[in-house]
């Protein structure tokens, strides 16, 4: 008995100094990524870092975080709380606040959920590189600075590491009963019948980075190279649209590539594109027959045609819509 006892005190004094010692190292960690961040050209910091949770967990608290730069936009909350079991370390849950702000270039959105987590998953190498995130949450809103609103009544996101490239995250997101901002359904109130609610949205991608997503990314930087998309849907009524196609980056950072687009019951994208202001009003008319005459039954509720992003600009057949989205912001 007496030897039993003196085992089990040894292994609790060996147990309290590996979590105590884990502990000031997560302390130190999270202390010297902040700084990396700022010495890599970002802005970065908090106003506090504790860890709790003795003996089972580490419980990483970090007071008003916030990241960021002046090209991209960055990030802020009152508070983030980081988890991970003491005997599996590597994998991690971050509880996010009701609000928090995203910085993005010329605006500022507000994220608000009743409940919003994420986790994190990394391989036990020496480098850390991502195995796996999500992201899951009810209730999600988005507030714009610029005056828009979205809200999402169940928002889930994943990715997963590829087993055959070290460099290509598998994304998967699904959105379900999706409110558009107030002033694009009033524009499209008055020209479809659409209703208010999109029913869902599901995406299943592939997204292929510059350097791996390991603890040296602040120095390397990496930058989104390829999107892979195998399929997305959004179905909103009678509105289906799925797509499929890769993009990748060009020499200035814009997206080029081909999206094959299948629509069904595709006359209610015109109204869908003047409400979201991509195309004017009185050019709607032209828009709706140059799709008469791509999808070549006018009758016909299923039309397929080509997104085609390339030389900086996009166009949807030979319709042109504007400039092609950035995938990678030039730093200066």
């Amino acid at each position: 008995m007496r030897r039993m006892l003196i085992a089990v005190l040894v292994l609790m004094a060996l147990w309290s100094g590996y979590w105590f010692g884990v502990a000031r190292l997560l302390e130190r960690g999270a202390g010297g990524w902040f700084t990396a961040q700022t010495e890599a050209g970002m802005m970065a910091g908090h106003d506090g870092l504790r860890v709790t949770g003795f003996p089972l967990r580490f419980d990483l608290t970090v007071t008003r975080p916030h990241l960021g730069d002046t090209a991209t936009g960055g990030w802020s909350a009152p508070e983030a709380r980081v988890s991970a079991r003491a005997w599996m370390p590597w994998r991690v849950t971050l509880d996010l606040p009701e609000q928090q702000v995203v910085a993005l270039p010329g605006q500022e959105v507000t994220l608000s959920s009743s409940a919003l987590t994420a986790s994190l998953s990394v391989s036990p190498q020496t480098s850390l590189p991502l195995a796996e995130m999500g992201l899951s949450g009810n209730g999600v809103s988005l507030l714009s600075s610029q005056g828009w609103t979205v809200a999402i009544a169940r928002l889930s996101a994943n990715t997963l590491r590829s087993a055959d490239d070290p460099l290509t995250h598998d994304l998967q997101i699904e959105a379900t009963s999706i409110t558009p901002d107030d002033g694009f359904r009033s524009r499209l109130a008055t020209r479809s019948p659409l209703p208010e609610l999109i029913d869902g949205l599901r995406l299943d991608a592939a997204l292929t980075f510059s350097t791996p997503l390991d603890r040296t990314a602040a120095q390397t930087q990496p930058h989104l190279t390829a999107l892979t998309l195998r399929d997305a849907t959004v179905t909103w009524g009678d509105l289906v649209l799925t797509a499929s196609g890769v993009l990748t980056t060009d020499a200035n950072g814009l997206a080029e590539g081909r999206i094959a687009l299948r629509l069904t019951t595709w006359r209610e994208l015109v109204p869908v594109l003047v409400a979201a202001q991509l195309i004017k009003p009185e050019v709607a008319p032209t828009v709706t027959r140059a799709l008469e005459v791509m999808a070549k039954d006018p009758s016909a509720k299923v039309l397929e045609v080509p997104l085609v992003m390339a030389e900086g600009w996009m166009r949807l057949g030979p319709i042109p819509l504007g400039p092609a989205p950035v995938m990678l912001v030039q730093r200066q």
